[in-house]
């Protein structure tokens, strides 16, 4: 299943188990049902997000994007860790509240029938996403997979809670929206580090500048550059070339630097400035 049908698929999900888990929370009077329903809301949210950075994403090139469309993606995962902590800030809230005004819960069937079914399918989901993101190297069907795991423990939970007592039911929707707080936070950090433009470790810097050096003729690297422009790594390297060779042998040294670079993994566009070798014997 490739990447629009996937997200086509989490949307449709993501749809049916909210209007499910809405009615189920709202015929038991369950708060943790209720809380997570709204997380089924937000993966109404994010899945349509991610399905419209996936097709931008895969557009090529163009006059506005000289460098392409790779920040969609990161951008996605961030804003949806945006909505996410703002309903998890508010599942919170409505969690605390419900410890001091409690709510009589009713119990019946559907409710545990409709989290059971959740479970299973956001397993299947967290497999899939967790699969073809891997796949791709994709910073948004990451976060899917890392949303859907995160649901599947919500529904459980949410499953526990109902199924023993009105307390734990209030402790569980306290949970969840904990939970949906820490998950955002750590899929925003993730993301942020894409949009900002953040440096590689440097240990990647070290093997740009390795790779460059094996290349015959190459006598020296007096400055490596990387930054992240979206998912993919633009780079930026000096090469020092002994001043006799010529424009035109200088010109394929260097462009044997720039395709040697582009093996790297994420590495999408490289830039090589010749300088002048001043060692001795030049």
């Amino acid at each position: 299943m490739n990447k629009e049908a996937l997200t086509t698929a989490g949307v449709l999900v993501s749809v049916i188990f909210f209007g499910l888990k809405t009615y189920a929370g709202l015929v038991s009077g369950s708060i943790a049902i209720i809380s997570d329903a709204i997380n089924s809301f937000l993966d109404v949210f994010s899945y349509s997000i991610i399905k419209i950075s996936v097709r931008m994403q895969a557009k090529a090139p163009d006059k506005t994007h000289p460098f392409g469309h790779y920040r969609a993606e990161p951008l996605a995962g961030f804003i949806i860790s945006l909505v996410a902590f703002m309903l998890g800030g508010n599942i919170v809230k409505d969690a605390i509240i419900s410890f001091y005004k409690p709510k009589p819960i009713f119990f019946s069937k559907f409710p545990l029938l409709v989290l059971s079914l959740a479970v299973m399918v956001k397993v299947i989901l967290t497999i899939l996403f967790n699969n073809e993101g891997k796949k791709t190297d994709s910073p948004a069907l990451k976060a899917a997979a890392i949303d859907s795991r995160n649901d599947v423990l919500a529904s459980l939970t949410a499953l526990i809670g109902f199924y023993i007592s009105n307390y734990w039911d209030n402790l569980a929707a306290l949970f969840i929206g904990l939970w949906i707080l820490f998950s955002a936070f750590k899929l925003g950090m993730s993301n942020i580090g894409y949009l900002i433009g953040v440096a590689p470790n440097e240990t990647f810097l070290n093997e740009i500048k390795s790779l460059a050096l094996d290349i015959p003729q190459v006598m020296g690297v007096n400055d490596v550059r990387a930054h992240f422009v979206g998912t993919y790594l633009h780079v930026e390297i000096h090469i020092e070339v002994k001043p006799q060779l010529g424009i035109q042998k200088a010109h394929d040294i260097g462009e044997n630097v720039r395709q040697k670079l582009l093996t790297l993994k994420d590495v999408d566009t490289v830039f090589v400035h010749i300088d002048v070798w001043e060692g001795v014997n030049n």
